[in-house]
């Protein structure tokens, strides 16, 4: 999938989300993962008069339903290897179907 995919101009709060989540629970070593232009386009685009706050018991609850998707994305592309990529795609459209 492109990046431009994920940098649908309709997604500003669930770029602000999605860095946050980011930020807080990825180790910098496993951000250099994901491409400096993904995000930096998530951070022009991010909505930067919203706040977000998050619980910490259970932060994906926090979440809208686009920055969940932006997240998946991300993890899929950035961070499986492709045989897991697969299954995990295969696991997302049983979800879908059901």
């Amino acid at each position: 999938m492109e990046e431009s995919a994920i940098m649908n101009d309709t997604y500003p709060i669930a770029y602000v989300q999605v860095i946050a989540m980011l930020n807080y629970y990825v180790k910098k070593e496993q951000l250099s993962n994901i491409p400096i232009s993904v995000i930096r386009k998530m951070i022009i685009k991010a909505d930067k008069n919203y706040t977000f706050e998050f619980d910490n018991e259970n932060p994906y609850k926090s979440l809208n339903k686009k920055a969940k998707a932006i997240l998946l994305h991300l993890y899929k592309e950035y961070f499986l290897d492709e045989e897991k990529g697969k299954k995990l795609l295969l696991y997302m459209k049983t979800l879908k179907n059901n």
